[in-house]
């Protein structure tokens, strides 16, 4: 059963040269031989998805996961994501423009998404498949680049939530692609794949065919894993490694923590003790000046005390 309908995306065709926001400023890690780590900070929303309460002192961790990798002329990109043991809460974009040396982060993180399959059909063309890992998996889509990798941009395969996943893609040229949507479950009229076509680089699709059964492409070859780059999880040094093929030998060019942080509400502060009561000392009496025979006399100005009153002699009034 075929449908002609077009799906209208959230820009028009005419519109694929606008850019999603540029990354922003991330630190560029040099590779020294020792494995590299992606700064993450933990956030109060992060820290809603972990699946077993994350305290100070048994925080959570985040790994890091990188899925696919490809080399493009001089630059090499690795795709993935950031998870916990849970749900995966960011995606990962990673380039290097100098064999491997240095990298940085050339996309904006995107929230409960994964990255998968890299493709270019030039170097200046490619195509990166993503979507949103929830259970099930949705809304899928593209980020495209026609600068070889300075800029890319976010094209949504749906203009509304939809649960599915880009199974398989490719391109014949720099405009004219399709896809393969696995929906995940059957629909009510007992499809599960669907196939789309583009004319505008992936700006937008149009439904071409529906079936219960897989569908293959047609008409363009399927986007595959670049034979020249592999990327692999090696246990015993709790890294990611990327390999590069010359002849027939593999040789490594970078790697990559997989545990990246571990996420926690921040340690309370500690309470300040109470200062102490200052001690009051004991008032020192006193001594007041007496005149002869005892009796007390207070000190009359200027501290001085008063003279003493003479008794006239008798006689005398």
């Amino acid at each position: 059963m075929r449908f002609w309908v077009a799906i209208a995306l959230s820009v028009a065709a005419g519109a694929v040269s606008a850019e999603d926001p540029p990354a922003a400023e991330t630190p560029v890690l040099r590779w020294t031989g020792e494995p590299l780590r992606l700064p993450y900070e933990c956030t109060p929303e992060d820290l809603s998805l972990f699946e077993a309460p994350c305290t100070a002192e048994a925080p959570c961790p985040v790994f890091l996961q990188l899925v696919s990798a490809r080399g493009v002329g001089e630059k090499i990109f690795l795709a993935g994501n950031l998870h916990n043991r849970a749900v995966t809460m960011h995606s990962v974009l990673l380039c290097s423009d100098d064999g491997g040396q240095t990298w940085r982060e050339v996309h904006p993180r995107i929230r409960g998404a994964g990255l998968d399959l890299i493709y270019f059909h030039d170097a200046k063309t490619g195509w990166i498949a993503g979507h949103v890992l929830s259970v099930p998996p949705r809304d899928p889509f593209f980020l495209l680049t026609t600068d070889g990798g300075l800029h890319w941009r976010r094209r949504d395969v749906f203009d509304e939530p939809r649960i599915g996943v880009i199974e398989e893609f490719g391109f014949e040229d720099a405009r004219n692609g399709a896809l393969v949507i696995d929906r995940v479950r059957t629909s009510e009229t007992g499809a599960r794949y669907e196939r789309y076509e583009t004319m505008t680089g992936g700006a937008d699709w149009s439904i071409r065919e529906v079936s219960s059964t897989p569908i293959r492409l047609r008409g363009v070859t399927p986007a595959g894993p670049d034979p020249n780059w592999r990327v692999s999880e090696h246990a015993a040094t709790g890294a990611w490694r990327l390999e590069h093929r010359r002849a027939d030998e593999w040789t490594g060019i970078a790697s990559f923590q997989v545990e990246v942080a571990a996420c926690g509400p921040p340690a309370p502060e500690p309470t300040p003790e109470p200062a102490p009561e200052p001690e009051h000392a004991e008032p020192v009496p006193q001594e007041l000046p007496t005149a002869p025979g005892g009796v007390f006399q207070l000190p009359g100005p200027g501290g001085k005390p008063p003279e003493e009153r003479r008794t006239p002699p008798a006689g005398r009034r």
